[in-house]
């Protein structure tokens, strides 16, 4: 038998090469993990910084989509602050098409569609590196395999909706101050808010499931505690909610009103349950032409006709322009009930003269707006003066609205129920003629100004469903949609 020489014996047996090439192997798949991990962890991190550049966006367009800014305004808006939070000298161009990828939409919340048909409360950013904007994220060890960039993109939604905390037909909401006296109370589903803070000394009180906010418990100073107003503590509550602006739907609301060759929705359903009065003598005899009016239609006076209807027909839309009258006139058109004993009910009343309510005057079901903005509160009232459901009920068929441009001062009874007071300025109720609590149900109030309540008020809601002619409480909040249906494509 022939022996194998001794070396090459060794040379089988020996394995100390071995652990060196199972070394090497090792170092390179952990190389090529470790490459792995830190071009996915920097794809991952620009894809956050996308992100948040999106969120930024999208909130800065929605502010000023809440401020009222058209479509123009709310994509500069966002646009701006995309560059503001990555700079294109910096982090290159991470849009690619303006008009697509910083869209306007309409998102139902019901369903939670965001779609470009309907009315516009949203808004869509979308922003990417990507090779579609010539920006991809550019990989390190990963250039090795041949990948040599990430296309990372990310979007987000903010929408004006409005809130689900506060029934905007049951509650006190100001852009300034709002200051409630002693012996006030809040019935459960009545809300306070105000954007500058609530000022309460003292036995202001809350039942259970009434709610008081501002943006910042600060400037509750101090009194958001049960011993100084009882039932605070849980009511109280801090958020930004936010109201349209005032004076602007003022201006939109009159100016469908007054225009009798266009009729909105909103004009539509205010006149659904206001049939034209049967009776129509009483502006025949001041010599208006009858003939031709219907539910709805235009009835144009001057300050001197108005004062002589001895009672005012249902069912159509008085104007009143004190502009037609002389520099000595008192710009001032009065409601009262002439000696008829009738309510004023039924109507829309719009005038650019200030609006006295004299204390006959009873006001049900109706629209009254008044555009004089003088120095002068715009609507004032006497003692004994009634808008309102004097039997606090909450029929919504019998809601009224007064718009003003102006201030509204008027005694705290004057506020009846199931009415609201939308008032570009602000809005005192002062001391009752008599030691009596005035009770309110479905009373709301909003003011661009501060809100004045006298002592010894007590609010009830009603619980009614929002009313087309009554401003929208809204919240801004970013949204994850369940699908985005463009008509468009």
């Amino acid at each position: 038998m022939t022996k194998r020489p001794p070396l090459f014996g060794r040379f089988v047996r020996d394995e100390d090469g071995a652990g060196t090439i199972f070394a090497l192997i090792l170092l390179m798949v952990c190389t090529g993990l470790m490459g792995v991990a830190v071009d996915f962890t920097n794809a991952w991190r620009h894809r956050e910084m996308l992100k948040s550049t999106a969120d930024v966006a999208a909130h800065a367009g929605i502010i000023a989509m809440a401020k009222g800014g058209n479509i123009g305004t709310v994509r500069s808006a966002a646009t701006n602050a995309i560059e503001l939070n990555t700079p294109v000298d910096q982090y290159g161009d991470i849009l690619h098409d303006e008009l697509e990828d910083v869209l306007p939409l309409h998102y139902d919340a019901a369903t939670g569609i965001l779609t470009d048909v309907g009315e516009i409360n949203a808004i869509r950013v979308v922003v990417q590196r990507s090779a579609d904007v010539a920006n991809p994220v550019p990989t390190f060890f990963l250039k090795l395999a041949g990948i040599k960039s990430w296309d990372v993109a990310a979007d987000s939604v903010a929408v004006v909706d409005a809130t689900q905390m506060c029934n905007n037909n049951d509650g006190i909401f100001a852009k300034g101050g709002i200051e409630l006296r002693a012996n006030t109370s809040v019935g459960a589903g009545g809300c306070i808010y105000s954007q500058s803070g609530v000022w309460m000394p003292q036995m202001t009180t809350f039942d259970s499931g009434a709610l008081v906010g501002m943006p910042d418990l600060v400037d509750c100073r101090g009194k958001c505690v049960d011993y100084a107003n009882p039932g605070v503590e849980a009511a109280v509550f801090e958020a930004n909610l936010l109201m349209p602006d005032l004076g602007n739907l003022i201006d939109a609301t009159f100016a469908t009103f007054v225009d009798a060759k266009v009729t909105t929705d909103d004009e539509t359903a205010f006149f659904a349950d206001k049939p034209m009065a049967a009776d129509l003598s009483p502006l025949d005899e001041i010599g208006i032409n009858t003939i031709a009016l219907r539910t709805g239609s235009l009835v144009a006076l001057t300050p001197a006709s108005w004062a002589k209807l001895r009672s005012v027909p249902a069912g159509l839309v008085y104007f009143v322009d004190c502009a037609t009258q002389g520099k000595e006139a008192t710009n001032v058109l009065t409601l009262t009930d002439s000696g008829s004993g009738h309510a004023i009910e039924g109507v829309a009343i719009l005038t650019t003269c200030a609006v006295q309510f004299d204390g006959t005057a009873d006001v049900r079901n109706a629209l009254i707006i008044s555009t004089a903005n003088g120095p002068k509160p715009a609507i004032t009232a006497a003692d004994g003066a009634l808008i309102g459901d004097p039997t606090l009920g909450c029929s919504g068929a019998d809601r009224s609205v007064i718009m003003a441009k102006g201030d509204l001062m008027a005694p705290s009874d004057f506020a009846g129920s199931n009415v609201a007071f939308v008032v570009d300025g602000d809005i005192t109720l002062a001391a009752n003629s008599t030691a009596s609590e005035v009770e309110s149900t479905g009373l709301s109030l909003f003011a661009t100004g501060a809100v004045k309540v006298a002592a010894g008020h007590s609010f009830h809601a009603c619980g009614l469903p929002p009313y087309a002619l009554v401003p929208k409480i809204s919240v801004i909040r970013f949204v994850m949609p369940t699908s985005l249906a463009l008509a468009s494509g």
